[in-house]
């Protein structure tokens, strides 16, 4: 479908209008023609916009969009400071995530103040798993494999259909595999068609976003992804060695 008209681009948390997926692919001659502003916080982020507003040191998008809100004098009013929050609280796994900085925390004490509901958040986050995503999780996790530090696991399609439950379900799957003892990192493989989509995480020092960026993708050290023109099996094949070169390159945890 045709974009509509507009005078200005906005992107936000995307590395490269690659990542834009059929958007960037179908309307690259659309963004190209508008002046654009990225707001992101990758590190593989190839500044390719008319203005690039990036922090890599920054542990989500949404603590930037939140100082830049500030800068602009927006005033924030109670769904605005809880959508931010969630942000904050999800790309950083509940602070978790090495990213993680005093900035993140104040970020979020600051849009509490301003009226966020902590609660909703963790509600949302936390609390309302699907029994259906529940079955999903079962089934991807009795397929896992798990050698020397790395894990992984493949989601297909037919667990999707047999479950009743949408491709972002797969998310879930990645919560309990980062979960594990001794864990250096870990992969889900989530067929797509004729494609694979790769989710890759690790602990520091472990860098999955080099493995995600030799295969076309990016992201961050300890999260990053890509889409491989390849199915499940042989995605694996091609992702694992590099996974377990990256976790012995790394060293020691």
């Amino acid at each position: 479908m045709p974009l509509p008209d507009a005078d200005l681009v906005v992107l936000v948390d995307t590395a490269s209008i690659a990542r834009l997926g059929p958007i960037g692919a179908e309307h690259g001659a659309w963004l190209a023609a508008r002046p654009m502003v990225l707001v992101d916080h990758h590190a593989t982020n190839d500044a390719g916009a008319s203005l690039n507003l990036v922090d890599t040191g920054a542990a989500s998008t949404c603590e930037l969009l939140a100082r830049l809100f500030d800068v602009m004098g927006w005033a924030l009013d109670a769904d605005a400071a809880t959508a931010l929050l969630l942000g904050v609280v999800s790309d950083t796994q509940s602070f978790q995530t090495s990213a993680t900085r005093p900035a993140s925390l104040r970020a979020a004490a600051d849009l509490i103040d301003r009226g966020a509901s902590h609660q909703q958040v963790v509600t949302a986050l936390h609390l309302s798993l699907p029994g259906a995503t529940a079955a999903l999780v079962g089934q991807a996790l009795a397929r896992m494999q798990y050698v020397d530090g790395v894990a992984w696991t493949v989601v297909t399609e037919a667990m999707f259909a047999a479950t009743a439950t949408l491709p972002e379900d797969a998310d879930e799957v990645m919560y309990v595999l980062q979960r594990l003892d001794g864990l250096r990192a870990c992969a889900v493989f989530r067929e797509h068609g004729a494609t694979t989509r790769l989710s890759l995480r690790s602990r520091p020092p472990v860098d999955v976003s080099a493995v995600a960026a030799r295969l076309g993708g990016g992201g961050h050290r300890q999260a990053a992804g890509a889409t491989l023109a390849l199915p499940p099996d042989e995605a694996v094949a091609l992702v694992i060695p590099a996974l377990r070169a990256a976790v012995a390159a790394a060293g020691a945890p």
